[in-house]
């Protein structure tokens, strides 16, 4: 079979069935034959009927293939697809959480055991990052698949800066033009419609920064974290918003694993736990608004949305 036939093969597979295998499909047989841009021109020709499933293969594929600024327009186009409803969190306070001894200052002993392995990933990351397409710990993946979402809610809220709290290697901010429809925005920041970006992230040498942001991001952080440490995790979200604080949570096992061979999401449970340990925080700062997405599959197709909008 020739490049050619193979292309239109792999094409026609993706298109007749959105799962990953047949979008990884038809990632390598672009890559093989050097006709990637050919992904660009089919996106364009379906985005218009193209369902959530397939708008989210096409965002995966681009991912794959290093087409970056497009994954985050099929994201968009999937984002317009399926809408995010809001449920506020009426969920009872978790009294442990209230409770919890543990800070920064003194935060459990667990806390330090996980830095220290993802301080090893991280560097294990940056060796990596000389391979073209490589991906680990760049913040990009789940960023690009939430960016739609912190677009609407940053506007909501009239944010103009953002911290990204446990952002990675922080290169989703560093992506070139995006265009969504006929509109085009130069930077990722554009696109956000936000002026300055922090990113801190405890596996790295990047120190917290000491103001407030507008809006505080934590996107596919949080399991990571162990649940006796989470209550004073969540808190620093909140005091360092000054308008609000959108977070994105697995809430299923992780494809990596830690170098000492533990899954990498360690915290994994269901929205209603989230929701009440975001209630035992959240009520200490009405004037913040949130929402959390707790996702149990990285194509947010079994998902739930909870917050609170202040006033």
């Amino acid at each position: 079979m020739s490049d050619l036939a193979a292309l239109q093969a792999a094409a026609q597979a993706m298109l007749a069935d959105a799962s990953s295998k047949a979008t990884t499909q038809f990632a390598r047989a672009l890559v093989a034959a050097g006709r990637q841009q050919e992904a660009a021109g089919l996106f364009e020709q379906v985005r218009g009927q193209a369902g959530y499933d397939l708008l989210m293969c096409f965002g995966q594929l681009f991912t794959q293939i290093g087409e970056r600024e497009r994954a985050i327009a099929a994201y968009d186009a999937a984002a317009a697809r399926q809408p995010q409803t809001v449920l506020d969190n009426t969920a009872a306070s978790a009294a442990w959480a209230q409770s919890s001894p543990f800070t920064r200052a003194a935060p459990s002993p667990r806390y330090g055991e996980l830095v220290t392995q993802y301080e090893l990933m991280h560097r294990a990351g940056q060796a990596e990052a000389a391979t073209p397409g490589a991906k680990t710990f760049e913040g990009f993946v789940g960023f690009s698949i939430m960016a739609p979402y912190i677009r609407r809610f940053a506007r909501s809220i009239g944010a103009t800066s953002l911290l990204d709290y446990g952002g990675g290697r922080g290169n989703q901010y560093r992506l070139g033009a995006i265009t969504i429809d006929a509109e085009t925005f130069a930077d990722p920041l554009a696109y956000l419609g936000v002026a300055r970006v922090a990113c801190y992230d405890p596996g790295t040498d990047s120190a917290l920064p000491d103001e407030r942001f507008d809006l505080v991001t934590c996107i596919d952080a949080l399991e990571h974290c162990d649940r006796q440490d989470l209550p004073w995790i969540v808190r620093e979200l909140f005091s360092k918003a000054a308008k609000g604080v959108f977070v994105n949570i697995a809430s299923y096992a992780a494809a990596k694993t830690l170098p000492n061979g533990e899954n990498a999401h360690c915290t994994v449970e269901e929205a209603p736990w989230w929701m009440a340990v975001f209630r035992a925080v959240a009520d200490d700062y009405p004037h913040i608004s949130y929402e959390a997405v707790v996702a149990k599959d990285l194509r947010q197709k079994n998902r739930v949305v909870f917050g609170r909008r202040a006033g």
